[in-house]
C-alpha cells in the first residue's frame, strides 16, 4: 500500500515539475512553444503504470504536444494576489499538497474536445458498449433466466469462487424498464458533486446549480448544505448499505416513512447497485419496492447493471488500477460520455488543503479537510483514492474535465 501510494505521488510531483517547467519556457520566451508531457507514455512510464491512460494522440517519440502563450499564463497568475505571498509548512507531505494545487490552479484550464473524443472511443471500445444504455438494467441488454455477478463479491481478492444473481420473470416485469433512462442524452455542462469534505464552506452550491446535469453520491442530504454543495439533482446513487445506516434497515412504517420522505428531496433517476454483494441484495430491493409501494415515480429508480460496472473495472484493471473503484469515480465517466464539459466538486481524497487565503503566512498554513462534507465517518479502506485522484489529475491536465479544489466565492 505505501509503495503504491509513494508511486502515485512521485508520478503526480513530476508532472508538477514538468508543468512548472512549461511555464518557465511561457515566461522566458514569450511565444508559442511544444513541451513534451510523458504521464501517457507507457513505455518510459512503466507499463504496470495505473496512470497510462494512452488516451491521446502521441508524437513518434512518445510525448503529447502542449502549447499556449505568455500572456494566457501569466495574466492568470497574477490575478490570483495570494500568490505573492510565503507560505511555511510543517509537513513534508504540505509541499506537495501545495505542488497538486499549484497544477490545479495556476495554470488556465480548457475543455479539450478532440482529447475528449480519443477518451470515449477507447472506453467505448472496451466495453463494446454505450455508457448511457449500459449503466442500468433494461429489458434490452438482460433476459430471463440470465445469472448477474456481484461486482463486489467477485471481484474481492479472497474471493474463492464466483456468485450470481439468476434473473426471475417477475423481476424482469417489474423492475427493468425496456430503456435506459439516459438513452441518447446529451448535455453541454454535467457536474459530478462527490462527497469529499474539501466542499465545505466552499460556496460552490449555486455554480453547481446552473450545471445543465448535475450527479451526486450515495443519497447525501441536501437542505442542510445546499450553499456549498447545491440542490439540484439529476442522477444520485444509492448504496444499499444507507437504507442500514440511516433508514434501520426499513423494519418499521416510520423507517419506511422517513425514507420516503427524505427521497422526495431528489429528482431524475436514483441509481442502486443492487447486484454488488449477496449479503445486501434484498435489504436493496426492499428500498426499491417501498418507493413502488408508495408511489415515488420521480425520482424513477434504477437498477445498476453489474456486467457493465464490471466492464469499467476491467478497463482499468488493464491499466494497473487494481482496487473497487468508488461510485464517484464510475459515474465520472458516464458525464464523460454524454457531456460536452464534466466538473467534479467535492474529490479531494488528503486529510488537509491549501486555503485559499494566506491568513497567517508564517504559520503552518493547510486546512483540515473532513473525508465527508456533511458527516464525521472516517475514510473508507475499500478504495484507493489516491490512484483514483491521480487519474482525475491527468484528465484534469488533458482537458477531458476540470477538477474544482478552491472555494468558489474566491
Amino acid at each position: 500500500m505505501m509503495k503504491r501510494r509513494l508511486r502515485s505521488h512521485f508520478v503526480i510531483f513530476l508532472t508538477v515539475f514538468c508543468l512548472s517547467v512549461l511555464y518557465t519556457l511561457f515566461f522566458l520566451t514569450g511565444k508559442p512553444v511544444i513541451f513534451g508531457l510523458n504521464i501517457l507514455n507507457r513505455e518510459r512510464t512503466g507499463a504496470h503504470s495505473p496512470l497510462s491512460l494512452d488516451a491521446v494522440d502521441q508524437r513518434q517519440d512518445g510525448v503529447i504536444e502542449i502549447t499556449g502563450t505568455t500572456k494566457d499564463i501569466d495574466s492568470k497568475l497574477r490575478q490570483r494576489s495570494d500568490r505573492i505571498e510565503f507560505r511555511i509548512f510543517k509537513e513534508s507531505g504540505d509541499h506537495l499538497m501545495y505542488s497538486y494545487d499549484l497544477l490545479l490552479t495556476s495554470l488556465p484550464w480548457e475543455s479539450n474536445p478532440s482529447n475528449l473524443a480519443k477518451f470515449r472511443e477507447k472506453l467505448l471500445n472496451h466495453t463494446n458498449s454505450t455508457f448511457q444504455d449500459e449503466f442500468v438494467l433494461t429489458r434490452r441488454n438482460v433476459r430471463v433466466g440470465e445469472k448477474l455477478p456481484f461486482t463486489y463479491s467477485n471481484t474481492r481478492p479472497n474471493s474463492k469462487k464466483e456468485v450470481f444473481y439468476k434473473l426471475s420473470k417477475r423481476f424482469i416485469k417489474d423492475d427493468v424498464p425496456p430503456n435506459s433512462p439516459l438513452s441518447g442524452k446529451r448535455y453541454k455542462r454535467c457536474s459530478v458533486v462527490g462527497n469529499g469534505g474539501i466542499l465545505s464552506y466552499s460556496s460552490c452550491g449555486k455554480e453547481i446549480d446552473q450545471s445543465d446535469y448535475v450527479i451526486r453520491s450515495n443519497l447525501p442530504p441536501l437542505r442542510p448544505h445546499a450553499a456549498d454543495a447545491g440542490w439540484k439533482t439529476n442522477l444520485t446513487t444509492m448504496n444499499p448499505s444507507v437504507a442500514d445506516h440511516r433508514f434501520n434497515n426499513l423494519k418499521t412504517k416510520a423507517d419506511a416513512n422517513e425514507f420516503v420522505k427524505v427521497i422526495g428531496d431528489y429528482y431524475g433517476v436514483l441509481w442502486m447497485p443492487c447486484v454488488g454483494s449477496p449479503a445486501r441484495i434484498k435489504l436493496c430491493f426492499k428500498a426499491k419496492h417501498t418507493l413502488d409501494r408508495y408511489g415515488v415515480r420521480n425520482p424513477k429508480t434504477s437498477i445498476a447493471n453489474p456486467f457493465h460496472y464490471l466492464a469499467i473495472i476491467d478497463f482499468w484493471k488493464s491499466r494497473n488500477m487494481t482496487i473497487f473503484p468508488t461510485t464517484g469515480f464510475y459515474m465520472t465517466h458516464l458525464a464523460l460520455t454524454m457531456c460536452e464539459e464534466t466538473h467534479l466538486y467535492g474529490f479531494w481524497p488528503f486529510p488537509y488543503r491549501v486555503p485559499d487565503r494566506v491568513t497567517d503566512p508564517w504559520t503552518n498554513t493547510m486546512r483540515n479537510v473532513k473525508y465527508h462534507y456533511f458527516d464525521k465517518i472516517g475514510s473508507n479502506k475499500a478504495h484507493s483514492m489516491n490512484d483514483e485522484f491521480a487519474v482525475l489529475l491527468q484528465m484534469h491536465v488533458m482537458g477531458l474535465l476540470k477538477l474544482h479544489v478552491r472555494d468558489c466565492d474566491v
